[in-house]
């Protein structure tokens, strides 16, 4: 058995649950042993209650200081206990924009990133380019982030971020409405592509009677031209999330034409791929990559014309619709499922084991 270390970003943070936790199972089934060590509060938590209310990071930035100064002592035991297995795998970096105890790491290290975390402040840049170094592969979401962090001397393996296309799957039967649901899945942070596309969004809805828009969320997006009567809004959970996402006819995935951007990995579309849908996504980073495995599942869109015509196909298209969702659900499967990745990481493993 190779046994690994997972130092992850926390129980609820999308990159730790997509590229890290989904695959202990399907890894094991390669004599991979896998223990995740997540830290006690989230990597990207503001302080509990009731303290969270001081708005610290705002308000009192020494206090958030010391805030970030604890949060990343309590990661400690995690950093001392990697010395107990053959390989770490560091999921992004301990503390956002800082390099902190990645050098007292056991080796190999297996870095794993998914996000342009070069960007993030206040020292993005080196903390990149010191993990490209100590790191002994690292394992890019995409092409983009390989190309860059390639450039900073790392040893890169493009690893596509994985979906679970057994819990993500199509619908088993007939909508009971005539519904027409834009769906939409992420954390209130990127409402920021929402609102760039709300115009769109507000013109092709106010057409169509029976149109709407439903949004998968932490928060309530704060839209200034959707009506509120127009908009499904359903608390994110893990455990509801992928039956959610069954009651959309379409799913979106808005972005900026950006660098943050482009190293998005494309995860929302691969969830509404896996879930038999049809999409309309910004022609941005690895959407356009995606897009090109399949001879058609949805629309590149860049203007908001491009945006209204894409929804307006697929609503006056039920029979498209369908066949679109067939041939996304089968590329989500092919290139991009679990059981698919699992075994690619395995290889590195037992390669720098």
């Amino acid at each position: 058995m190779l046994r690994v270390c997972a130092l992850t970003s926390g129980i609820n943070v999308p990159s730790s649950r997509f590229r890290v936790r989904q695959h202990i199972s399907e890894l094991h089934k390669y004599s991979i042993v896998v223990e995740e060590l997540k830290p006690k509060f989230d990597k990207y938590s503001d302080v509990p209650p009731p303290f969270n209310k001081l708005n610290l990071r705002k308000n009192f930035f020494p206090g958030y200081l010391v805030w970030a100064g604890i949060r990343l002592g309590l990661r400690m035991p995690s950093i001392i206990r990697t010395h107990h297995y053959e390989i770490t795998w560091l999921e992004r970096e301990i503390q956002p924009g800082f390099l902190t105890f990645e050098r007292m790491l056991k080796r190999p290290i297996a870095w794993d990133v998914d996000d342009a975390i070069w960007l993030k402040k206040p020292f993005g840049i080196k903390t990149a380019k010191a993990l490209s170094q100590i790191s002994t592969v690292t394992i890019a979401g995409n092409n983009y982030l390989a190309d860059y962090l390639a450039g900073l001397g790392a040893n890169v393996v493009v690893v596509p971020t994985a979906i679970d296309t057994e819990r993500f799957s199509p619908k088993k039967q007939a909508k009971d409405n005539d519904a027409f649901v834009i769906g939409w899945t992420g954390t209130s942070s990127n409402f920021s592509y929402l609102y760039a596309i709300e115009p769109a969004l507000s013109a092709f809805i106010a057409d169509r009677k029976n149109a709407y828009f439903h949004v998968i969320s932490d928060a309530m997006p704060n839209f200034k031209r959707l009506p509120r009567d127009r908009i499904i809004f359903s608390k994110w959970s893990p455990t509801t999330e992928s039956e959610k996402i069954k009651d959309f006819d379409v799913g979106i995935m808005p972005l900026l034409c950006d660098d943050w951007s482009k190293g998005k990995c494309a995860f929302k579309m691969l969830q509404y791929m896996a879930s038999g849908l049809p999409v309309i996504v910004s022609p941005v980073g690895m959407n356009v990559e995606v897009m090109s495995r399949m001879e058609n599942n949805g629309f590149l869109a860049r203007t908001l014309s491009e945006w209204v015509d894409a929804l307006d196909y697929l609503y006056l298209n039920p029979d498209v619709r369908v066949r679109w969702g067939k041939v996304g659900r089968a590329t989500a499967e092919h290139f991009y499922s679990s059981g698919v990745i699992a075994k690619k990481l395995a290889e590195i493993f037992y390669l720098i084991s």
